[in-house]
């Protein structure tokens, strides 16, 4: 899954000013002392693996990982949207904010 790079509008289109940009305070629990820039989301790539066996001619079962490489989702600020698009400050519609999941199937055909 492939999701293109974005940057922030010039700010002569937009009235909420720039996004944050330089290095986050180190009292911030969790990403302090990480420098960033809220107006640029690099490219980000998600892979994921499916397999599938068939155990008859009846019964096949499939097998499937999301997010392999567990990549985690960019840090967006929190100006960046509202709650419901950008809840955690990141975009979870658009970007994987669960990690790494797994799934297995079985199809069962008479």
């Amino acid at each position: 899954r492939h999701i293109s790079s974005i940057e922030q509008e010039p700010l002569d289109v937009i009235d909420s000013g720039p996004f944050f940009n330089g290095t986050i305070g180190a009292g911030v629990l969790g990403v302090g002392g990480r420098t960033v820039n809220f107006g640029k989301i690099k490219a980000y790539d998600y892979f994921d693996l499916s397999a599938r066996f068939t155990a008859s001619d009846n019964l096949s079962f499939t097998f499937t990982v999301q997010n392999l490489l567990d990549k985690d989702p960019p840090l967006t600020g929190n100006n960046a949207g509202s709650t419901s698009f950008n809840s955690g400050n990141t975009f979870p519609s658009t970007y994987d904010a669960l990690g790494r999941r797994y799934a297995v199937s079985a199809r069962l055909s008479f």
